[in-house]
Parts: structure tokens; sequence; C-alpha cells
């Protein structure tokens, strides 16, 4: 009852003042189907669905966009399509038009595959980029059928998407193309746009990549985004005819090189323990005729379950367990262990694992503890560094392999591109 009210006021509000607001609800990141340790997210999921539709219900947006990585691989578990399909469903009658691009977790393929059915339904689906750019430009209408402004609905843009690789180039020559490839994108969709820009028409724009300025829940994420993916992108390839970018890719909800209106949401939900302390959100944007951006609300998403990282000596994660309170969430708390030790022993573990059984704590991850005494010599048994934080870094092992293996510098950028790209498979498979 109470959004039906809502609905009335504030349509009444745009016919009183005779202007035809536009209102967009920003997410991303969804990564349905998603496995943290074995452990799959689907309640997490699920709660924050219908939390995401009773917000459609209550906010009344004009469109529903969704910036990348619906999935978290390309061809999902079966239950994680259904959760898919039914938040469609329910939120084609709560919002007008609803706006889904691809990720580089999605199949281009797979999300594509209804996407002419869902058009009927006003579910616009850009699983991929299309061969003219102009084709991912979606006109959004009000609920009178009136078309109140536009989103370029940019979708993950692969290397052969904006480039075509030339004979001999070196790696700083690919990355230098694909970024111009990205920018001329970005600037043929603005061109074609340039005729409602002109009618005071406001211009939303999404993309899913890395921008330069963002940050990310952990530091040995930032390594993955950069490499893996080829890069961080300059804010500057967004024309200036676009009055908002909703960005995906990254998890940590945040403006980008302090742009107001060039934003990540972040993922409703932390996908991994970096993430444990992220105020996760959708980002709620508001624009009228002529003047754009008006407004921006974030809005909380609730936190359904708590991810707990308890580090320390034994006695320190010990004593941390024994005192440790469930707060009041609707899943129990998972939880990583990250012991220091002061010697090499044994029979850490079972007291570990009682204390946390004791507080209804799940344990996911309780990876080998960190030495003291290992750290502190000079070296570790068959000559290799006794860093232990070096040993902890994937990258900068790598790198030191590299150089002691005397290998050329001008080659490093390419092999570790490949080597981080080895790796994110390898997590994929841990995770």
């Amino acid at each position: 009852m109470y959004s039906v009210h809502l609905r009335a006021v504030f349509e009444a509000v745009k016919i009183i003042l005779n202007i035809n607001f536009m209102r967009i609800l920003h997410t991303a990141d969804w990564h349905l189907g998603q496995k943290l340790c074995d452990r799959d997210r689907k309640e997490e999921h699920d709660l924050f669905l219908q939390w995401l539709l009773d917000t459609l219900e209550n906010r009344q947006p004009d469109a529903l966009i969704v910036a990348g990585d619906v999935f978290d691989v390309g061809y999902p578990p079966k239950y994680a399509e259904t959760q898919y399909y039914n938040v469609i469903k329910d939120a084609c009658r709560l919002c007008p038009n609803i706006i889904i691009t691809g990720g580089n977790h999605d199949s281009p393929n797979a999300l594509n595959a209804p996407r002419q059915l869902l058009k009927a339904f006003n579910v616009h689906v850009i699983g991929g980029a299309m061969q003219q750019p102009e084709d991912e430009i979606v006109p959004v209408v009000n609920r009178k059928g009136t078309v109140i402004g536009y989103v370029a609905a940019v979708p993950y843009l692969r290397e052969g998407d904006v480039r075509i690789q030339q004979a001999g180039e070196n790696y700083i020559d690919r990355i230098a193309s694909y970024k111009e490839g990205i920018r001329r994108h970005y600037r043929q969709i603005a061109n074609a746009l340039l005729p409602a820009k002109e009618q005071g028409l406001p211009i939303v724009a999404t993309a899913h990549l890395y921008a330069a300025g963002s940050a990310t829940s952990d530091p040995e994420d930032r390594e993955m985004h950069i490499i893996g993916n080829q890069g961080q992108m300059e804010v500057e390839i967004f024309p200036a005819e676009f009055d908002y970018v909703a960005l995906g890719h990254i998890h940590k909800p945040q403006l980008v090189s302090g742009k107001e209106h060039v934003r990540y949401s972040g993922s409703p939900i932390p996908l991994s323990f970096s993430e444990r302390n992220d105020a996760k959100q959708v980002l709620l944007a508001d624009f009228t005729p002529h003047k754009g951006l008006q407004h921006i609300h974030s809005l909380q998403v609730p936190l359904y379950r708590h991810l707990h990282r308890f580090k320390g000596s034994f006695e320190t994660v010990k004593n941390q367990l024994q005192h440790f309170t469930q707060t009041a969430l609707l899943q129990p708390c998972w939880a990583e262990i990250h012991l220091t030790l002061a010697n090499f022993e044994f029979g850490y573990e079972e007291p570990i694992k009682e204390a946390a059984k004791a507080a209804d704590v799940d344990i996911l991850k309780f990876p080998n503890p960190k030495y003291l005494a290992a750290a502190a010599s000079d070296d570790l048994p068959g000559g290799e560094p006794a860093d232990m934080e070096l040993l902890q870094n994937y990258l900068q092992v790598f790198r030191e392999k590299c150089k002691a293996a005397k290998i050329a510098d001008t080659d490093m950028p390419e092999l570790e591109h490949t080597f981080t790209e080895l790796t994110e498979i390898m997590n994929l498979y841990n995770s």
C-alpha cells in the first residue's frame, strides 16, 4: 500500500512540475552462482534480490541498470539462472526499463540467448559488444511511453571487440591500442547521441572495466585487475556528453578520480574475505531535462552474513573466538584464520576449531601459519628467501623468480599478464 501511494505522489509531482524526471537504480557485480571456498551464496543472493525488488517498488526508478558480471561464471548453475529469470520477471512489473550488460565473468552468448524474447518485456540485454556501437544505445521510456533519456549500454569490451592485432607489436603498443579502441567506442556512441543531448535529454553510460583512480578492497586484488585485465582506464575515455557513468567490475563502492558522476556501485554482497568491511550499496540517480544529473543517493544493502578474519597469535585468536558474539544476521558467520606462531609447532588446529564451533563460527579458510622464527632467519630450507611477506605475495615471488632467471625487463609485462591470467583461473577453481 505504501509503494502504491509513493508511486502516485511521485507521478503527481512530475505532472505538476511538467518535468520528465529520469531516475535510475545502478547496481553491478551480482556474481550469481558464486562459491566461496565451495560454499554457495544462494541464500544471500535470494535475500538481496528480494530486497532489490522491494527497493524498486518503494523508490520507483525509471530504469534498473545492472553493469556487468550478472553471473560468476559463463555457464552458471541452474539455481543461479532461476534467480536471474525470477528477478527479471518480478522487476518487469515494478520498473519500466531493465538494462543488463555483460561483464568479464559473463558469457556474451549465454547472456544474449533470450535477448529478443526479453526485449518484448522492455528488458534490454547487451551481453557483448555489438558490431555497431550505436546498437548499444537503449532509450529510457517512462510509464506513459515517453522517451525521457538514453543509456549507452556498453558491456565489458574485450580486446578483440575494439582493436585488430598487428604483427610485431609489443605489449605496450597492444595496451595503448586497446585503450584507444575503448575510447573510440564510447566516442562513437556519444556522437550518435548528440541530437538527444541537444534536446536536453539525460544520457547515462555503462562500463565494466578498471578505472584509474579506483581502489579495491585488497592490495592483491589491485594487482590482479591492473595486469590481468590489461591496465587502468582513464576517466577521460568517457565523453563529456555522459551525465552519469554506471561502472561495474570493482567490488568496492566508490566514485572515481573525484568525479561525482563516475561511480562503482560495488557488489551487493561481500564476495571474498577482503570485502568483509565494505559497506555494500546500490545507487539511485535523479536527472532532469537540460540540467542532467541532480542527485545521487546511496542505498545501503543489508548485510546477511558476516565474513570475519581472526588474526594473531594462537592465544589471541583463541581468545577472540571465545569472546566472539554473533550479530543478529540471517546467516551464521563465515571465517578465515590467520595465525602467527613463534616457532614451528603442531597441535594448533584442533583447539582453534573447537573454539570456533563453540562460537557457532564456520571456518572456511585456515591457511598455514606465518612463523616468526622463519621470518627472522636468513634463509629457509632449500635456499629460498626468508621474507614471509614475499612468500605471501604471489606476483612478487614470480618477479623474483624471473629476476633470478635473468629474464629481460622488456619481456616482463607480457609474462606478468600471462601469469596473472593463470592465477585468476586457479583462484576461480580454488575459491
